[in-house]
């Protein structure tokens, strides 16, 4: 029976050791993906593709940007399979483009000692792995095997102590041998370096995986890295003879991580990569009574934070766009369809996300009491144009460039009131006259201001424009002050407008040449022996 049990036991170790590592694979340096953020970097993604046999198996991903580890930690994942990953590890390395026999020999010896490194790091899972096996049979209870006796079970714990120590000591022998061996690639590094070549660093991501059953694995080894950004592009062209709008919006897309990205998959975030992530904290409150006046109240500033939630899933495809949007609950991202490419270098690359038009109507607007500048309104209403917040836009009006502004934010299906710069040829005066004669009898008992404006507008253009102009009456705060219109005065076209008292609009469309005279007219009476308050 010892005979069954050891030779087993034999077999078990054996197999352990011949199968642990099945073998060693390394992945490309191809970039396949990157995901970009609004806010700058880029979230970087090679991945590979490997048949592989049943076993446990090491993937190496090397080349990796040396700066990939700054502010984010790079990761590996399974992208196809089944297969389990044991461990993840990423080391530094240290290469440099030799140029001297010196300095040839120094690499070749570094070569040497990260081989052995390797090496030593696959005794030290193998023999993880087999203490594993022996903690299992360790595990076992005499009960649990009715086929040896107690004398046999004794016998396997004496073998499965003696064996789990040397592990032990064959596991503490190979780190301190990796120690050493890095202390020696250290020096020789130093060495190189003092040699005159160029160093330049990278990483290696080390992953170690398990599988049961031969498959297609699909690995990726996915890193963030700062020198790289989109910004929206927004321009808007306004046809006021077709009565036209259309709006585009386009990504500008830069890259500086030192990468070349050939036929990769993009995606652009509109997401920050990395920020205040959210807390949520309470303070106990304390009540205690008041002796004296060294007792103040203390209640510690309060920060409120808001999550801005966006418009619900969804997915637009654009008609004629390279660009899927992808809205969720709280974010959106474009995908950018099929293979994309581009240098890392300082030049940008302009794709198009969208372009949506629509039938629009011309509003010629004033302000005459501030300027007398005119200035051209577009209302449009957008059905497919996704919400936009914050924006500037590139302005263009009837093919020619008029600036870059701010915008007022884009709402999808909301009545917008776009504004597109100052139109010079409606000819605008806005003149106080003065009050007529005052009949108050020398004893009257109120006071009373009369304001009297005349507004003159001219259409100089050679078709007929919507004009609407803007002004206000004071709004009386007290019973006692009494605001009320001139008999005469021009009727607004609309009052109060946006639930703010007072404001005024007047609306007309003019004809070429026409001259239009609106009469703001309104009198203030109040008590004579009060002043009154502006505010």
């Amino acid at each position: 029976m010892k005979k069954y049990l050891f030779s087993g036991l034999f077999i078990s170790t054996a197999l352990i050791s011949t199968s642990a590592f099945a073998g060693d694979y390394t992945a490309g340096t191809k970039v396949n993906a990157a995901t970009i953020y609004r806010n700058g970097g880029a979230l970087v993604s090679r991945a590979t593709t490997f048949d592989l046999p049943v076993g446990i198996h090491t993937i190496s991903f090397p080349m990796l940007p040396e700066s990939a580890d700054e502010n984010y930690s790079p990761f590996i994942n399974i992208l196809k399979g089944s297969a389990q990953i044991n461990s993840v590890k990423f080391r530094e390395v240290y290469s440099a483009n030799t140029t001297s026999d010196v300095q040839k020999k120094i690499e070749a010896k570094i070569k040497i000692a990260r081989n052995q490194i390797l090496e030593e790091n696959k005794l030290i899972e193998t023999s993880h792995l087999q203490m594993n096996f022996l903690r299992t049979l360790g595990n076992s209870s005499p009960q649990q095997g009715t086929a040896l006796s107690v004398s046999d079970w004794q016998t396997a714990f004496q073998f499965i102590g003696d064996k789990g120590e040397g592990l032990l000591e064959k596991i503490s022998a190979s780190k301190n041998k990796v120690s050493k061996l890095n202390d020696e690639i250290k020096a020789l590094q130093r060495e190189l370096k003092a040699a005159g070549s160029k160093q330049i660093d990278t990483m290696t991501g080390i992953a170690t995986i398990e599988l049961d059953s031969p498959q297609t694995i699909e690995l990726a080894v996915n890193y963030f890295m700062e020198d790289a950004g989109w910004e929206l592009e927004v321009s808007s062209s306004l046809n006021t003879e077709s009565d036209e709008i259309t709006i585009t919006d386009k990504a500008s897309i830069h890259q500086q991580t030192g990468e070349n990205w050939q036929d990769i998959t993009l995606s652009l975030s509109n997401n920050d990569s990395f920020g205040d992530f959210g807390s949520v904290e309470q303070r106990p409150l304390f009540l205690n009574l008041l002796k004296d006046e060294r007792f103040k109240t203390y209640e510690p500033a309060r920060t409120e934070r808001r999550l801005i939630q966006a418009d619900g899933l969804e997915e637009v495809v654009v008609t004629g766009s390279r660009i899927t949007t992808n809205n969720s609950l709280f974010d959106r991202s474009y995908s950018i369809k099929g293979a994309y490419s581009q240098n890392s270098s300082a030049d940008s690359e302009e794709i198009l996300i969208s372009r949506n038009s629509t039938r629009t109507q011309t509003v010629i607007r004033a302000l005459p009491r501030e300027s007398s500048t005119a200035y051209v309104f577009a209302e449009a209403q957008f059905e497919e144009l996704e919400t936009q917040r914050n924006t500037q836009a590139s302005l263009y009006r009837d093919g020619h460039f008029i600036g870059k502004d701010d915008w007022p934010d884009l709402i999808k299906g909301k009545r917008l009131k776009l504004p597109f710069g100052a139109d010079q040829q409606i000819k605008i005066t806005y003149q106080e006259q003065p009050p007529k004669d005052d009949k108050r009898g020398v004893f009257s008992k109120s006071n009373i201001e009369e304001k009297r404006y005349l507004i003159s507008v001219i259409n100089e253009h050679n078709s007929p424009q919507i004009i609407e102009i803007y002004d206000r009456m004071p709004v009386s705060g007290h019973d006692d002050i009494k605001v009320t219109t001139i008999k005469g005065a021009t009727p607004p076209a609309d009052q109060n407008m946006d639930n703010k008292q007072g404001l005024l609009m007047w609306r007309k469309t003019l004809e070429p040449g026409e001259t239009w005279e609106i009469k703001h007219q309104y009198r203030i009476t109040y008590p004579a022996d009060q002043r009154l308050g502006r505010r």
